[in-house]
């Protein structure tokens, strides 16, 4: 079994079951983690499902397309099930999932991409800076909204509403935006 994640508290029977969860923020560490689990998963089989239980409020952006992809391009499906919520990036992750379900009394949060990092007085006068900024937010959200739009079928303009602001969902408006397959 794979160390790291029985470290942070996967059970190894769990991983002999081919379950995973992912529980926290989306960052490299998890990234680094559920990866090489993944793979390791895959060469073990590449047709017996893995399920992927997912209970996160999101993170950082690129780490979470490290996890969307790794999902994504596994030769064994992964189901994804949201147990408690599934905002920001982990939402997007679990669009990779070739199943995708969702408890009764989990939530989704989906927004636009944003960056919390410290920002400098001088960099917020630098209008060359502010542009540069805007561009590579509107980048990352054409990938966000592409990865939705992929999954859902939504139109462009549902799904820039979305991203506009933070849009909850609860299960059952999970499934009729089509963002879930099922609700658990």
């Amino acid at each position: 079994m794979h160390p790291e994640l029985i470290k942070m508290g996967v059970p190894a029977e769990l991983l002999a079951k081919r379950i995973m969860y992912f529980d926290g923020e989306v960052n490299g560490k998890w990234a680094d983690v559920l990866g090489p689990a993944i793979v390791l998963l895959n060469a073990r089989s590449e047709s017996e499902p893995i399920t992927l239980y997912i209970g996160s409020s999101g993170g950082s952006f690129f780490p979470g397309l490290d996890m969307y992809d790794i999902v994504r391009h596994s030769k064994a499906p992964i189901n994804g099930i949201v147990y408690r919520e599934a905002s920001s990036m982990a939402s997007v992750i679990l669009q990779a999932c070739a199943k995708r379900g969702m408890m009764a009394h989990a939530r989704m949060i989906v927004h636009g991409i944003t960056n919390h990092a410290d920002i400098r007085e001088e960099d917020l006068r630098n209008r060359k800076w502010q542009k540069k900024r805007l561009a590579d937010f509107e980048e990352k959200n054409a990938i966000v909204a592409g990865i939705y739009a992929s999954r859902t079928k939504q139109n462009k303009k549902i799904i820039a509403g979305w991203l506009r602001k933070d849009t909850a969902f609860s299960a059952s408006e999970a499934l009729k935006a089509r963002l879930i397959d099922e609700i658990l």
